[in-house]
């Protein structure tokens, strides 16, 4: 409920404004279907919009660590 409250009060803004920003639902649902493909929370992660496929593509490039320099995009 509480993110209907923001969508009201912030609009289109709900994505990075708010109590609980909505760009980082995706982050929180690759969390919980981590398990299901037997990888770590932080490297899935859900999304269906462009604007947030884009948004975590940009993310990862910024976060390369030795061992993680590739990104697979479907």
């Amino acid at each position: 409920m509480k993110s209907l409250v923001d969508w009201k009060r912030h609009g289109i803004d709900v994505w990075t404004d708010g109590a609980e920003p909505w760009i980082y639902f995706f982050e929180r649902l690759g969390e919980l279907s981590a398990q299901l493909v037997g990888a770590a929370g932080d490297e899935v992660i859900m999304a269906v919009l462009t604007t947030a496929n884009l948004h975590q593509l940009a993310a990862t490039f910024f976060e390369l660590r030795a061992g993680r320099n590739k990104i697979l995009a479907e």
